[in-house]
């Protein structure tokens, strides 16, 4: 699970998806919502639909925004938000400020791109942060996020602190459906570009950087071994499980066609070993 502390009695209670939505004022994207979807706990957030996906026409209020945040960040003793904070708006006449940068959508966004998480606060899906967020980063910038999202750690570009094992944002699968429903969307095609050498299960950093390394094909700088299955279970033979008492191993980085399991030590990242 991420690493979150529960949320006090005394805070607002989680979203009821029976209760009739109304327009939000507030709509969190990019990093930040990552941010918060690190924290919230499962049955928090509750999908929009229909007329409720349309975005506020306008930023909130640097007072508005500053008691949001300072909210959210006593619910999760955890979470510390980075400055400024990305918002999403209607309104193409929005400034961005010291505290807050809107982005601008003039159109309700797709099915399946937000998430309620109150009354007045909405968010944007995983999958949908990671499209918008790939306007803007390089190719190289966003493998690093995606493997990061898909994978079983967060660092500070997804969460307050560095922590392992903890749930998955999304999946490639989630990310390939997401785009494929929404190939004319901005970010993408770009998305499509890199999905290739995307991979679930990733359990640090370090690990992510050398499946990279030794994956990608030459044409981007890596050697290319083809991207790897992450942290794959391979179950012992007779010898194997004499041996060592085990019915499985678990490969860092595993490529079982060629029956090549490449191990990466890393003092960080706790060991998992079946």
């Amino acid at each position: 699970m991420a690493a979150c502390d529960p949320i006090p009695k005394t805070g607002p209670r989680p979203y009821d998806r029976r209760e009739r939505a109304k327009p939000a004022r507030i709509c969190f994207g990019h990093l930040t919502a990552l941010q918060i979807l690190r924290a919230a706990r499962p049955g928090m957030l509750a999908p929009e639909k229909g007329a409720a996906r349309t975005l506020p026409d306008h930023a909130p209020r640097a007072g508005e925004l500053q008691r949001k945040l300072e909210l959210l960040e006593t619910m999760h003793a955890d979470l510390r938000f980075e400055k400024p904070a990305h918002v999403l708006v209607g309104n193409p006449n929005c400034r961005a400020s010291p505290t807050c940068k809107p982005h601008v959508h003039g159109n309700p966004l797709p099915s399946g791109s937000l998430l309620r998480l109150d009354r007045e606060t909405i968010l944007t899906a995983p999958a949908t942060s990671f499209v918008h967020l790939a306007r803007q980063a390089s190719e190289t910038a966003l493998l690093e996020l995606g493997w990061e999202m898909c994978g079983s750690y967060q660092t500070k570009r997804t969460g307050a602190r560095p922590a392992y094992q903890v749930e998955p944002l999304t999946s490639t699968r989630a990310l390939r459906t997401y785009v494929t429903k929404n190939p004319s969307m901005g970010g993408a095609r770009k998305v499509q570009r890199i999905l290739p050498y995307l991979a679930d299960g990733s359990a640090s950093a370090r690990e992510s950087k050398l499946a990279l390394v030794l994956g990608l094909p030459l044409s981007r700088g890596g050697y290319g071994l083809g991207i790897p299955r992450m942290n794959y279970e391979v179950s012992a033979n007779s010898a194997a499980r004499a041996i060592s008492g085990r019915r499985s191993f678990r490969c860092d980085l595993c490529w079982p066609e060629a029956k090549l399991d490449v191990e990466y030590q890393s003092r960080g990242a706790p060991r998992r070993r079946g």
